[in-house]
């Protein structure tokens, strides 16, 4: 953050050599008071912080629960600590993460405001786990959270009333969802929460999936264009009066709203800028929508710096300054084209099509970087999905009121919210179909954004056309270098390069993956993870591609067919292309099924046993070691017998740059022996840099005799939470008798390694968790 803050204030300064001195002093002093507020914000560390790992007891007031299944996760307000007879004061928020039935709590929404106390394990939320994907302790201090607490649910207990005003919000909101039971599908309640207060508890993943793919996904996180919506019908009902009542009537509904939605980033932003609007009204000034944002940005950041990493933030603030700039210069050009007589309804389409025209020109970039694809069905889509929010918005709010009644009036509101919903979702899956709706593109990096955004917005500013005019070329050239500049020096700020490295031991929980990058630009995998009830491949292998600028697989290598090896790549063949995939010889008995699942042709499988060798390019090869080819009878019996897959996964020996890494896949004691045996006195094959542990630390793989044969200076064990006891002590043990530095991905998150002249660089994601 200092570092960004010192070449703002070298820019500012360049402002100031181009005569913009009161523009470089306002410049100047936002940017020191930022990173004061960022500094000091980044510097705090919670009480609890000397008591990680250890059991401590809170006391606090709960502000939110969400259930899935038989987990719960609170946000707990805490205001005192004790840990065995050492107390303190403290003043944060806690995520606490429940496991178990809360005994005694029918509503698990009926403690929300209430005063509770907790004792559980104290531990810090861990960070980014792979290169370019989600900051999990990064998206907590945006919600001002800094430590996790774990235990079962019997060790919360109620101690008071609390809070009145949280409670009573908790109770509508639950009356509400309670009422719509009754009247509603499952899929149409979820919709009707997630629109009103951004709940996505009870929404479908499909159906949520379908939304943010089509680029209409904002209608359910709450945000300016809900609060715009209600301030519109509040000003109908008072006919636009400009008198204090009706201002403050209108102030407190929505602030009543905001509150509902928990004050979520957009809704605030929302708020404040009507909130000065009106205000600009009573006072008689003229309302300017740019400085108008740009303050509330300012006020929401010195509130909470970490605001300014939250995706709400971003994409809120980002669309209020597409329109800011773009909008007025688009209608501009829009009113000389109306003055050549254009067709009314022509006009009136243009008119109202070009604020979603210019909201996406604004989006797609940050999209694409953000989400990684890019929605050309959001152009078709915002237009009548923003039209029938207009409808179902109030009728829905209108529904939270008279949720306490009931009776006919509901059910007559309820009943046409629901025709409204399932329009919605009908147009939204209809048009989502579309083979073009969306297309899955590789992340832009930050400094295309910066350069597409910082022209964007210069280009279409009044200050520009000002220049033209003016004929101040000197000033139009500063500007253009200083955008310029900024693209270069900000990847390198954000570390955007450190995610690069030759070798990436990708963390995909309990499962391998290992991504192999090569000078030349092609990328190999080994495994890619996978879950019998996660989708492993879509919603971490593929994020991690995209983001790290891969667009296909030159070659994908299978150790065997376990879940945990082999459904990531199943995924990933589906969405990207992959030019070969490669198995073990047995699997051409299954070669119709892998076919299917994987959306391969014939020619793109590969059939490997001991032997085979790819030469992939100058210094980097990989060589199949074992198991060696066996008869068709034998297959056949492999086949029907899966207990034998472990045994008989590939080991692969990969060499890059004079350093191996041997990958053994689930391969135990007895395939361990039997490569040996195979390999006896060839010490060159046997003979490793890096050692991939088998069977993610098994108990039963890694045998002493296998180490001694091997000598890896370093050992990457890819494991998640498990239930099989993954990584077992002994084999933690033995790897550091042998002097050989270990890592592993539940602990450290992805391993890095770089390569050059022979030697190695390991890093890690979580390093200094």
């Amino acid at each position: 953050m200092i570092a960004m803050a010192i070449i703002f204030i070298a820019l500012g300064l360049l402002l100031c050599m181009c005569r913009m001195r009161y523009v470089c002093c306002l410049f100047l002093c936002v940017i020191l008071l930022g990173t004061v507020s960022f500094e000091l914000a980044d510097s705090y560390q919670s009480p609890l912080a000397d008591y990680e790992n250890q059991v401590v007891v809170i006391r606090g007031q709960v502000e939110s629960v969400q259930q899935k299944k038989d987990k719960y996760r609170l946000v707990v307000k805490a205001d005192a600590w004790e840990h065995k007879k050492v107390q303190g004061k403290i003043s944060e928020k806690l995520l606490i993460r429940l496991k178990g039935d809360l005994v005694g709590i029918e509503n698990p929404q009926s403690i929300v405001g209430k005063d509770v106390q907790f004792k559980g394990r104290v531990s810090y939320p861990a960070g980014r786990r792979n290169p370019g994907l989600f900051d999990y302790r990064l998206y907590l201090k945006t919600r001002k959270i800094y430590m996790i607490m774990d235990g079962p649910a019997s060790y919360l207990t109620i101690t008071g009333t609390g809070n009145y005003i949280t409670e009573i919000l908790a109770i509508i909101k639950h009356r509400f969802s309670e009422a719509l039971d009754a009247r509603m599908s499952e899929d149409v309640k979820g919709l009707m929460l997630g629109m009103l207060f951004g709940d996505k508890t009870y929404l479908d993943e499909n159906l949520y999936e379908s939304f943010r793919r089509n680029g209409t996904a904002h209608i359910l996180a709450v945000s300016g264009i809900h609060v715009g919506i209600i301030y519109l019908y509040i000003s109908k009902l008072f006919r636009n009066r400009r008198s204090l009542f009706s201002s403050f009537v209108g102030l407190s509904l929505l602030m009543l709203y905001a509150a509902l939605a928990s004050f979520s980033p957009s809704v605030v932003r929302a708020v404040v800028m009507i909130s000065i609007h009106i205000l600009s009204k009573h006072l008689h000034r003229r309302y300017d929508l740019l400085c108008c944002a740009s303050f509330v940005a300012l006020i929401m950041l010195l509130f909470n710096p970490f605001n300014l990493f939250n995706l709400g933030f971003q994409l809120s603030f980002l669309a209020v300054f597409t329109l800011a700039f773009l909008l007025p210069l688009a209608n501009c050009k829009l009113e000389s084209l109306f003055q050549y007589r254009m067709n009314y309804r022509i006009a009136w389409v243009f008119k109202n099509i070009t604020p979603i025209v210019v909201i996406q020109a604004g989006m797609i970039p940050i999209t694409a970087y953000l989400f990684q694809y890019v929605s050309f069905s959001a152009f078709f889509l915002n237009l009548p999905v923003i039209a029938l929010a207009g409808f179902i918005i109030p009728l829905g709010m209108s529904l939270v009121f008279l949720s306490f009644f009931g009776g006919i009036p509901f059910d007559l509101v309820a009943a046409v919210v629901e025709i409204l919903m399932k329009l919605l979702i009908y147009l939204n899956t209809a048009i989502g179909e579309w083979s073009f709706s969306s297309i899955n593109v590789i992340a832009p990096s930050a400094g295309v954004l910066m350069l597409y955004y910082g022209y964007l917005f210069f280009f279409s500013s009044e200050f520009f056309w000002i220049c033209i005019r003016k004929r101040n070329i000197k000033i139009i050239a500063a500007i253009s270098l200083i955008v310029m500049l900024l693209a270069l020096i900000v990847p390198f700020i954000i570390g955007e390069k450190e995610g690069k490295a030759d070798i990436v031991f990708v963390d995909v929980g309990q499962g391998d993956c290992i991504h192999i990058r090569t000078p030349s630009g092609k990328n190999i995998l080994i495994d890619g993870g996978g879950q019998s009830d996660y989708d492993v491949g879509k919603e971490i292998l593929l994020p991690y591609l995209l983001k790290n600028r891969v667009s296909k697989i030159d070659l994908a290598l299978v150790t065997h067919l376990h879940d945990d090896h082999y459904k990531g790549i199943v995924s990933i063949c589906q969405f990207m292309p992959v030019k070969k995939l490669g198995l073990y010889e047995a699997n051409h008995l299954r070669q119709q099924e892998i076919m299917t699942e994987t959306k391969l042709n014939k020619e793109n499988l590969i059939y490997l046993t001991k032997g085979h060798h790819f030469n992939i390019e100058k210094e980097i090869t990989i060589d199949i070691l074992y198991p060696p080819k066996q008869t068709k009878k034998e297959y056949e019996e492999l086949i029907d017998d899966e207990s034998d897959e472990n045994r008989n996964s590939l080991l692969i020996r990969v060499s890059y740059k004079g350093v191996t890494i041997l990958i053994t896949g689930d391969m135990g004691f007895d395939g361990e022996n039997a490569w040996m045996d195979l390999f006896s006195g060839q010490k060159e094959f046997l003979q490793t840099t890096i050692l991939k542990v088998g069977h993610h630390g098994s108990h039963y793989s890694t045998g002493q005799d296998f180490l001694w044969a091997v000598k890896p200076k370093i050992a990457v064990i890819q494991v998640g939470k498990n239930n099989f006891g993954h990584p077992h002590p002994d084999v933690i043990e033995k790897l550091e008798k042998e002097d050989i530095m270990v890592y592993r991905t539940d602990l450290e998150g992805a391993i890095l390694v770089d390569i050059k002249r022979g030697e190695v660089r390991v890093r890690t994601m979580l390093s200094g968790d």
